[in-house]
């Protein structure tokens, strides 16, 4: 038998990451592993000649491994793929089979395929699934579906409802329950883990029935629709903590119905902030409001995540990956832009307008009892004149606003020369 291929697929903010560290972890073992997985930063769609590069460089480094070889590496060598975004697991499929080299062709086979699903966040709008939530639980392909959220609540109806429309789909499908990844149950492990699961003659009957011409590489999946979008922008400047937190918060309540043009379903991001000089890795799922940061050099140990090579150890740059419908990149800049430290504003003279009721009363208290005018007295409560006449005010009371408003904005003409004298540089300037 040949290389195992495991596929974990699933929509981004299923927890298929997280599930991928967790087996990687749990198995070391038992085995050497080799992980297939998209950078944090990479927002292409998913690659045919990226994953054949990838394969043929596998198998080379295994042909030029010595014959003196450890005991670790003698361990059996698995090849975990976890699928970029919104990717169709039959055009991943096709791409390991439709290798150009036959010798990579018969060098690795597919043991099973995996979708992780997250209730909360499957749905658009009402029963509207996200694109591809259907097709990577289809039959012939995936026997197992891992639930990453609402584990706790198993009869919760939003939870039902997607199990009984997914066994619609795949009638044979094995459902697993593991809260953001974490599988808990030895059984669940090895289904997810089976070598032969992908080549049962049930799996492959149904392949050949729903997926014409899957064998040669001629089945086309369909497009995504709605159209999903993934930005990625890249900037060097730290954030304010607090305006970032609070931003990703307000998103929930800025999310439109059909068509969705300019929602964001979810934030991935490496940055720093002004309070602090660790890199943070940042997930953010506007449905669920889960905001999840883990200092990237506190947290705990990812399996070695790797594409092609070319991207391999490569030192990022802060940046944050959008992803949602229709989004624009300046639209998403202006977004971070209002992250960042702003800069001061001018303040405005004040004018007698202008002037609150409690600037006045301090006034009034602080100069009431100077010396009033010739033909005025103060009787301890108000100023009386030889008329008769009574005011509550003392009768120089213009005369002291005019001297408080000279003050007072004699030291906002000093704030405003030191504020324009402040040089704020753009977050997107080097």
């Amino acid at each position: 038998m040949g290389m195992v291929i495991t596929i974990i697929a699933g929509l981004p903010g299923s927890y298929k990451e997280d599930l991928c560290t967790y087996i990687v972890n749990l198995n070391q073992e038992h085995g050497r592993w080799l992980v297939y997985c998209q950078m944090p930063d990479n927002c292409e769609p998913f690659n045919v000649g990226q994953i054949h590069r990838y394969l043929s460089n596998v198998l080379e480094a295994q042909r030029n491994r010595t014959v003196r070889q450890s005991v670790y590496s003698r361990k059996k060598l698995r090849l975990l793929i976890v699928t970029p975004g919104y990717t169709d697991v039959i055009d991943v499929v096709q791409a390991i089979q439709m290798h150009p080299d036959p010798e990579v062709q018969s060098a690795f086979v597919i043991g099973t395929i995996t979708a992780c699903v997250d209730p909360q966040c499957s749905t658009m709008e009402h029963r509207l699934f996200f694109p591809k939530v259907l097709d990577q639980c289809f039959q012939g392909l995936v026997s197992n579906v891992v639930f990453t959220s609402l584990t706790s609540e198993q009869r919760h109806p939003l939870l039902v409802h997607l199990q009984k429309l997914i066994r619609v789909a795949n009638p044979s499908i094995a459902f697993i329950l593991a809260e953001k990844g974490a599988v808990t149950r030895n059984a669940d492990v090895e289904m997810i883990l089976s070598d032969s699961s992908f080549s049962e003659p049930m799996m492959l009957r149904a392949r050949y029935l729903m997926f014409p011409g899957w064998w040669n590489g001629k089945f086309r999946s369909g497009s995504v629709f709605p159209q999903m979008t993934q930005i990625c922008i890249r900037f060097s400047r730290p954030l304010e903590k607090a305006r970032f937190v609070t931003k990703c918060k307000a998103l929930r309540a800025t999310l439109k119905s059909f068509p969705f043009n300019g929602n964001i379903y979810h934030i991935r991001a490496q940055l720093k902030f002004s309070d602090s000089e660790k890199m943070f890795e940042i997930c953010h799922n506007t449905q669920t409001n889960m905001f999840c940061m883990v200092p990237l050099q506190d947290g705990p140990s990812p399996p070695p995540l790797q594409g092609d090579g070319r991207t391999s150890g490569r030192k990022l740059d802060s940046f944050v990956v959008f992803i949602g419908c229709t989004l624009k990149e300046e639209t998403m800049k202006d977004w971070l832009r209002q992250c960042a430290s702003q800069k001061l504003q001018k303040k405005s003279l004040k004018t007698f307008e202008t002037l609150t009721k409690q600037e006045i009363k301090n006034v009034h208290v602080k100069r009431h009892l100077e010396l009033p005018p010739p033909g005025w007295f103060y009787n301890g409560n108000q100023f009386v004149n030889f008329f008769g006449e009574k005011s509550d005010y003392h009768p120089l009371m213009d005369t002291f606003i005019e001297e408080y408003l000279s003050e007072v904005n004699k030291e906002i003409e000093k704030y405003n020369t030191e504020i324009a004298k402040q040089v704020c540089q753009d977050l997107f300037e080097s």
